[in-house]
Formats: structure tokens, sequence, C-alpha cells
């Protein structure tokens, strides 16, 4: 009896398509700047589907910008990449939510935090000093010896090199 009430409840069984958003992680941003944010998901269901992100109650001054539909095949994670851009936004904490929607599958939502840091302030950098190398200090009652100047004058290789140039151009000219 047990296994006929199995039987038909596993045959009765249609498949299913389940997706749920897993993961969306904490955003910051500055004002009038962008930044891109994954969204993971996973298919929980037995078949697999086309899913496109839903986002809503996304504050005024923030716009999303999402790819259109991934397919994801059963039991599959998926790692979705969106572009969040800031318009002239307070900075502060502020929230929306994100859904995962598949045809045929409940949606699922996640709460999405972003935090609008204030623009960073730039600081002219003070100039980097250049090194100074040290100039040798002759203490003040002795006074510097004075080193004699050298001539350079060339050795006796070149004395040698220009008389095998003469002795050849002898032999070619004889």
């Amino acid at each position: 009896m047990l296994l006929a009430i199995f039987l038909v409840l596993v045959t009765g069984a249609s498949a299913s398509v389940y997706i749920k958003v897993l993961e969306v992680p904490t955003i910051h941003l500055s004002p009038n700047s962008q930044v891109n944010f994954t969204v993971k998901i996973d298919s929980i269901g037995s078949e697999g589907s086309f899913v496109s992100l839903t986002f809503r109650k996304v504050p005024a001054g923030l716009n999303i910008t999402k790819p259109k539909a991934v397919y994801v095949f059963p039991t599959q994670n998926k790692s979705i990449v969106c572009t969040l851009r800031s318009g002239s936004i307070s900075p502060g904490n502020y929230s929306f939510d994100v859904g995962a929607v598949a045809q045929g599958a409940p949606y699922s939502w996640r709460k999405v935090n972003v935090t609008v840091e204030p623009a960073a302030v730039s600081m002219p950098r003070p100039p980097v000093p250049r090194p100074v190398e040290p100039q040798p200090v002759a203490p003040q009652n002795q006074s510097m010896p004075v080193q004699p100047s050298r001539k350079i004058t060339p050795g006796p290789g070149a004395l040698v090199g220009v008389l095998a140039l003469l002795a050849v151009g002898r032999r070619l000219l004889a």
C-alpha cells in the first residue's frame, strides 16, 4: 500500500522551477559615481529556467543597470553582475530589494544595503623634498688640500692601433 502511494506521488509530481537569491554584498559608493555589484542566485528546483533580476523600492538618486535574462540549470549557482550609479544623492545608508524572476517560480527577494559615503576631498599634496647630497665640510681652522689636475692621455694600446692601421694602409696602396 505504501509503495502504491509513493508511486502515485512520484509520477504525479511535476518538475518545478525555484530560484533563490543567495547573496548580495553591501554596496559602498560616493555621490555621482558608479560601482559594480554581484547578485548570487541558486536554482533549487528540478528544472532550469531563464532568470532575470528585478528591483523594488530603489531610492531616488540611485539607478541600476542589469543584464538581460540568463539561463540557470537545475542545482546551479550563478553570479550576475549589475551596475549601481548614484546621482547627486546625500551621504547616508539606503536599501532596496532585489528579486529573481523565472517563469513558474515564486519570487525570491533579498534586501540590498547601500552606503553612500561623502565624496573624498582631494587635498593638494605637499611637494616632496629632493634629497640633498652632503657636501664635505672643511674644518674652519684647516684648509682643504688642493688636488693636482691630471691630464688624460691615450695609453700605449692606442699607439699600437694607429701603427697597425698605417701598416695595413701601406700594403693596400702598394
